[in-house]
């Protein structure tokens, strides 16, 4: 799955933050029920100013700078984003517990609550395991693997307030971006692509989390 799940009733508001230097400044912050509690700190800071967690992997800082700005000038170009976001309002965690998912080859997951499902629930036996690959945790944290595949995804989470599932376009700009094509992503052609993924069968509208080992990634 790649996102927040969506037993939380989320809004999307700005938090007033203070500067270095004192000065007010507006981040993004999301209410809503964490599903995870891991503690953040800042092992590196990116270009940009995203500070990571890397929980002693090893994450591509730039890849990081370049997934957030691809996504966000997506999100604009659309209009669900007015402005970008400071970039020194984002932070980023990358589990520690992140594995391989033992049902899908090449794809990356870690523990999170999903119990909220009835599937997922303690005693309920199943073939595999919950569990997701991008959650948005305490408002602002995103929680990732460090192939970074869902960053995007919860990225648009934190930066417009909106919650899964997203529209065909906003879904184009979340599941649509990855480090592998960010630097060369094309925002300009949401509408035929978000319709190509759906023609071609690809869940990319149903929220990660209700399918946590199951559902195909789409726009790798």
């Amino acid at each position: 799955m790649i996102r927040t799940t969506k037993s939380l009733l989320f809004l999307g508001l700005l938090a007033a933050g203070q500067t270095s230097c004192g000065e007010a400044k507006d981040c993004p912050y999301i209410y809503g029920q964490s599903i995870t509690a891991l503690k953040f700190k800042t092992d590196y800071t990116t270009p940009n100013g995203v500070s990571v967690d890397n929980s002693g992997f090893d994450v591509d800082l730039q890849a990081v700078d370049c997934v957030i700005d691809a996504a966000d000038e997506c999100l604009r170009d659309i209009g669900v984003l007015n402005r970008s976001v400071d970039r020194t309002c984002l932070q980023v965690l990358v589990a520690p517990d992140s594995h391989e998912n033992p049902c899908v080859a090449g794809h990356q997951v870690f523990s999170c609550d999903l119990s909220y499902y009835p599937e997922c629930r303690p005693g309920v036996e199943r073939e595999c395991p919950c569990a997701c690959a991008g959650v948005v945790q305490d408002g602002d944290i995103m929680v990732t693997t460090p192939d970074l595949a869902a960053l995007a995804h919860e990225y648009t989470h934190v930066a417009t307030g909106l919650f899964d599932p997203f529209s065909k376009e906003v879904s184009y700009c979340a599941d649509g971006v990855r480090p592998a094509n960010c630097a060369t992503f094309n925002s300009a052609s949401v509408g035929q692509a978000s319709s190509a993924l759906t023609a071609a069968g690809c869940r990319s509208l149903v929220p990660l989390d209700e399918h946590p080992t199951t559902r195909r990634q789409c726009g790798r």
